[in-house]
């Protein structure tokens, strides 16, 4: 049994490595079905399982000002902030 486990989370590693992640998904499914909960590679199936399942989350950029520059490039400009007029 541990023999087996050992095989298809390595497996499932290898294939990742090899961008098939069906059967690298398989794999960890194996082992999360099979496997004794004190393996190691249990645990890390689970993690690949895991991680594999969130959904990706999209990339965000900063965001624009009107003129185009980021929010944060126009607050740490080096031109002096208006001041108002006190009287």
């Amino acid at each position: 049994m541990g023999e087996a486990c050992e095989v298809n989370f390595y497996t499932g590693e290898d294939a990742l490595e090899h961008q098939r992640q069906t059967t690298a998904l398989a794999r960890f499914r194996a082992v999360h079905d099979s496997c004794i909960k004190d393996y190691v590679e249990y645990g890390a199936a689970l993690a690949e399982l895991k991680h594999k399942a969130a959904p990706a989350k999209p990339a965000v950029g900063p965001a624009k000002t009107a003129a185009g520059a980021t929010k944060a490039a126009a607050a740490t400009s080096t031109e002096p902030l208006p001041t108002a007029k006190m009287n």
